[in-house]
């Protein structure tokens, strides 16, 4: 059976074609990964199955078709969860269960409406419903609330606070498992890995294998698409191309796809040339019958359809600008012990990283994060005196940091970062702000029209 359909479909922003030929069909309980380079359309592509799916309007498109099973429930996490202000993580958990109290309510109607005058016709209505309130898993809502945020390490404390002051990605850790404790027929999933940590993927993988649905994911994480899917759709320039296995087979067969047709583009360029050589000879004899021919070849020419050259998707080469020195010892930390609020989040680190290593920071998430932790007080700042000890080279050793939150353009002159302000929000409160002029751009090669910044 098919869960969802979509045939040439068409959408358009303003003059922007953003999709122009997208065409495939999804059988319940495939898992299928939808890739493409930032931009593609692909979230505008799951928004649209949603919204034909929930409007009765349906979803608005430009052309084409999109079919969603009436029968099916679908859920969907999106990048951009939007709840009433003041509820609280347990609230939006709740969520999922609505379906559940709306039969607890009628159940309890029944049972009043039963203790007043019991009739046939209201126990067997009242059998009904509770029966289905059973196997759809109504007494077992505690212990699927517990499975689920134990998986993705959403402890009590967390479930107390209010959704709106959580970071970015325990909110999407939440809005996770919100969608999985709804039991959808269909699952909608928008890049679900972002913040997760190792573990909480690793878990998700789980139950994304053992789930009996219909899935279909937004995804820039390798590992996963490999774990979880068995079909990749990929868009690019507005069009769909269906590869029928999981990630590794896509890059491969991808590749074998662009081999073939290249050696079909230039099996074509020297017929072409063949033939055109062909057509210049006849024309040179200058006799009707060798005219005659001429026309023929050229006609053969003009059928002959030969399309661009196909390209590859263009990779992105870059090298970071390293320093002439490099110090034999770029950071020394020597029993490293930081707290917060009387709990302890390091504990006698210690290490050394020489000039030129590539090291990673790992671990499971914390409420604020040990490589926070390790940014902050030891690599980008002197802190107040700690029980820790470190040294640092700042004379010779300049520290960038890429941030987990980004910051915002806050105002920009002709389109460029130049003197500008780059903001950072967290909980609706402002928390930091960077002047950037465009000679500090410059000097670090960074000036681009701001236009140009890819949202997705």
């Amino acid at each position: 059976m098919i869960d969802i359909a979509v045939h040439n479909l068409k959408k358009n922003f303003g003059e922007f074609e953003l999709l122009r030929d997208i065409d495939f069909e999804i059988y319940q309980g495939e898992k299928v990964g939808i890739i493409g380079k930032n931009g593609a359309g692909k979230t505008t592509l799951l928004n649209l199955i949603r919204d034909q799916a929930r409007l009765a309007e349906g979803a608005n498109i430009d052309d084409g078709k999109i079919i969603v099973n009436s029968q099916a429930r679908l859920g969907l996490i999106d990048q951009l969860p939007n709840f009433p202000r003041h509820y609280t993580v347990e609230d939006v958990l709740r969520l999922a269960f609505r379906r559940f109290d709306r039969m607890k309510d009628e159940m309890q109607r029944l049972e009043a409406e039963i203790s007043r005058a019991s009739t046939p016709a209201l126990l067997a209505r009242y059998g009904a419903l509770a029966n289905d309130f059973e196997h759809s898993g109504g007494y077992q809502t505690e212990y699927m609330l517990s499975r689920v945020t134990t998986g993705l390490d959403i402890d009590e404390s967390l479930r107390a606070q209010n959704f709106y002051t959580l970071s970015g990605g325990e909110q999407t850790r939440v809005n996770l498992a919100r969608v999985i404790l709804e039991e959808s027929d269909i699952l909608l999933l928008d890049e679900p890995t972002n913040h997760l940590d190792i573990a909480s993927v690793e878990w998700l993988a789980d139950y994304v294998n053992a789930y009996k649905g219909t899935v279909l994911l937004i995804s820039h994480d390798r590992w996963f698409l490999d774990q979880v899917c068995r079909r990749i759709i990929e868009i690019e320039n507005g069009i769909s191309s269906d590869y029928f296995g999981n990630y590794s087979y896509y890059a491969v067969e991808r590749e074998r796809r662009w081999q073939e047709a290249l050696r079909l583009w230039e099996e074509q360029m020297e017929e072409k040339k063949r033939l055109e050589a062909m057509a210049r000879r006849y024309r040179s004899w200058a006799t009707e019958q060798a005219m005659h021919k001429a026309k023929v070849v050229e006609h053969k020419i003009e059928r002959l359809n030969i399309g661009d050259r196909p390209r590859r998707e263009r990779k992105v080469y870059g090298k970071l600008d390293e320093a002439s020195f490099r110090a034999d010892e770029a950071l020394k930390i020597i029993d490293i012990r930081k707290s917060y609020d009387g709990e302890s989040v390091l504990n006698g680190i210690s290490g050394l990283i020489g000039g030129g290593e590539r090291v990673c920071i790992y671990g499971p998430k914390l409420e604020d994060g040990v490589s926070y932790t390790l940014r902050t007080d030891t690599v980008e700042t002197l802190p107040a005196p700690l029980t820790e000890t470190y040294q640092k080279d700042t004379e010779h050793i300049y520290v960038t940091y890429k941030d987990e939150e980004p910051y915002q353009v806050r105002k920009a002159r002709d389109g460029f970062i130049n003197e500008t302000y780059l903001q950072k929000w967290q909980n609706g409160q402002l928390i930091e702000e960077k002047f950037v002029s465009r000679d500090t751009c410059k000097a670090r090669g960074a000036v681009y029209a701001v236009g140009t910044l890819n949202r997705e």
